[in-house]
């Protein structure tokens, strides 16, 4: 009866490590998210990794993302990935064809994206990228407003 009490279970805990051996564009992390489907978004200063758990599949300039140095994977509230690449256009993932799609652009847009960009979620829904030029705001995966701060 004395010696029940001093059994316990052990504490078991799995930690994996992964680096480009094991698939990741480059071992320089930025930033990280699960989208809707379980699947985590992995970003780089080499283009983004999406991985399902057994391999990474990896999104560069190739698949349309404006640069391969990825700053930030950003799940909006319908649960679309959208990447921030430094001083580019933000991009979303178009599952269908398995590319990422820059905005839509003119000289108010470039201007703002052309410096480092921020991003939230605004209470509606909005997506909103911004920079110390104005401010896009982004609902359905199209530009709802534009505003510069210098014209």
């Amino acid at each position: 009866m004395l010696l029940g009490n001093l059994l316990y279970g052990q504490d078991y805990q799995l930690a994996n490590r992964f680096s480009i051996q094991e698939g990741l564009p480059s071992n320089h992390i930025y930033d990280i998210t699960e989208d809707n489907s379980g699947f985590l978004w992995i970003t780089s200063d080499n283009g983004i990794a999406r991985f399902d758990g057994k391999n990474f599949y990896v999104y560069t300039v190739k698949n349309g993302l404006p640069s391969n140095d990825v700053l930030q994977i950003i799940k909006d509230n319908n649960g679309t990935i959208w990447a921030n690449c430094y001083k580019e256009l933000p991009s979303y993932f178009d599952p269908a064809t398995n590319t990422f799609v820059p905005i839509q652009t003119n000289d108010k847009i470039n201007k703002i994206c052309n410096a480092l960009l921020n991003y939230s979620i605004l209470p509606n829904g909005t997506l909103r990228f911004f920079s110390d030029y104005g401010y896009v705001d982004i609902q359905n995966k199209k530009i709802n407003k534009v505003s510069n701060l210098y014209s």
